[in-house]
């Protein structure tokens, strides 16, 4: 049985980290990728995030074919990210479930390269929902959360238009109404993507 990557898709802030990490207390058996990343590691990486490599590190890794979804989500300024290709597709053929997070820029990549083996909820907000996150962080300076603000909106207006076009299969529009219910909701929507899946390997039960 060939496995199935769900991957979600969202501007920063809108709480994709805090689903996924819902997502995996229900759902333990999930895989999650290594991220590896030219960004300075930090105290809180953990596991799944390969940090700190050198630019000529990734760069020769990329030229080799070992990375895929190599982008800046930062700009041309920024470090560069991806994923390692071998590990998704070992990961796919011993027929397991990858919880991941992409980029908006790597839908299409992704939509291409892994078809029906991919499904793709993407998440959107209104401006006042993405700020009041942004802020609560407090992990940024002004400046940085009306960039990563005016940055969000822009990809929120492409996950709509990537939705409409078939590229993303689920959009949870999320609000002070939903906040609380968010991890239930999405609970739901990835049993149902993969319940067929989840009953033959027979490791999970989602409440």
């Amino acid at each position: 049985m060939r496995g199935r990557i769900i991957a979600l898709v969202g501007p920063s802030g809108i709480g994709k980290d805090y689903v996924k990490k819902e997502i995996k207390i229900f759902s333990p058996c999930l895989k999650e990728l290594t991220v590896i990343t030219t960004r300075p590691k930090r105290k809180s990486d953990g596991i799944n995030r390969d940090a700190g490599v050198s630019l000529m590190d990734f760069e020769s890794k990329k030229e080799s074919g070992k990375i895929i979804g190599d982008h800046q989500p930062f700009g041309k300024s920024g470090p560069w990210y991806g994923f390692y290709k071998e590990q998704i597709e070992n990961l796919l053929e011993e027929g397991e479930i990858i919880l991941t997070e992409i980029h908006i820029d790597n839908v299409e990549l992704f939509r291409e390269k892994y078809k029906e083996t991919l499904s793709l909820i993407g998440f959107i907000s209104e401006k006042s929902y993405l700020e009041c996150n942004l802020k609560e962080r407090s992990s940024e300076s002004e400046k940085e959360i009306a960039l990563r603000i005016n940055k969000g909106l822009k990809e929120i207006e492409e996950i709509k238009k990537m939705k409409e076009k078939g590229f993303i299969d689920e959009v949870v529009e999320v609000g002070w109404e939903n906040r609380e219910s968010l991890k239930e909701i999405v609970v739901e929507i990835v049993r149902k993507k993969v319940e067929h899946s989840f009953e033959l390997k027979n490791e999970i039960k989602l409440n």
